[in-house]
């Protein structure tokens, strides 16, 4: 073993060289998606700065994760139920970026939120957001769609502001 490595959980015959200290492992974060399969990840870190070019311990571990709901699939209901409540900012004053759908504009925007009730047009994350609502504008669109029309559905990302618009073209036949 090298000097600079820490033994192995269950190699107790060399203990750790004091100058490649290390802080206790921190908490797991959150798995990193808010359904399926993902990731979570925990860090420590040296206990001086001159360690970082002199050792070699193991300061991140990932491991997987299911999110609580397992199955990433959106029912339809659910997404017209959550995507067409309007913005709710909610009667209490902390700071919480979320992101709701405009059905006016037809994409998800972020807003602050204030931390108390609100609705459920309320996504932690834009990904959430866009996929839960993109799901209700596909298939609103679907069961809207006259017979011979041909449509061609093309995706734009703005990528600063991470909106993602539709853009319908209509050729009748």
């Amino acid at each position: 073993m090298k000097q600079n490595e820490q033994a192995a959980p269950g190699n107790r015959t060399k203990s750790p060289d004091p100058k490649c200290a290390v802080t206790h492992w921190s908490e797991w974060s959150p798995c990193t998606v808010t359904c399926g399969k993902g990731l979570k990840v925990r860090t420590r870190l040296y206990l001086s700065p001159a360690a970082l070019s002199m050792c070699n311990v193991e300061l991140m571990q990932k491991a997987p994760c299911t999110a609580d709901k397992p199955d990433c699939t959106v029912n339809i209901n659910e997404a017209k139920k959550n995507c067409m409540q309007p913005k709710e900012v909610g009667p209490c004053r902390g700071y919480f970026p979320r992101w709701y759908y405009d059905v006016g504009r037809t994409m998800c925007l972020q807003f602050i939120y204030g931390g108390c009730r609100g609705n459920s047009n309320n996504f932690d994350r834009y990904a959430d957001c866009h996929r839960m609502c993109e799901t209700m504008l596909r298939g609103k669109a679907v069961n809207a769609w006259p017979p011979n029309v041909d449509y061609d559905i093309g995706r734009v990302l703005l990528p600063f502001f991470h909106f993602a618009l539709l853009l319908w073209k209509v050729r009748c036949v």
